[in-house]
């Protein structure tokens, strides 16, 4: 686990794997991480479709369209043109901005 100032910290797959599996005893570590390579799989693959994802109590994902616009090179601060491009969007719902505000 990657820390952060001001004591963040940084979760990767493997650790919410074996977050997961001390959580769920009853279920192989390899369950685990096949159900949930599944779960990502199923939301990039719908993401992909263009449909929105909606986690109740937790949030919605979609996928925004960028615009194209003028930028800057940072070395050379010469104009540059960025194309548009699909994004993800996440949007917390009501109920995970209280929990997140609490703290």
């Amino acid at each position: 686990m990657v820390f952060l100032p001001y004591g963040h910290r940084i979760m990767n797959k493997s650790e919410l794997i074996d977050f997961l599996s001390e959580k769920f005893k009853h279920l192989p570590s390899r369950e685990i991480e096949k159900m949930f390579e599944k779960i990502i799989s199923s939301f990039s693959d719908s993401l992909a479709n263009g449909d929105r994802i909606e986690i109740r109590n937790f949030g919605s994902f979609s996928i925004k369209q960028r615009e194209k616009r003028e930028a800057r090179n940072p070395k050379s601060g010469e104009k540059i043109f960025v194309g548009s491009k699909k994004s993800i969007h996440f949007r917390s719902s009501k109920i995970m901005k209280k929990i997140l505000n609490e703290k």
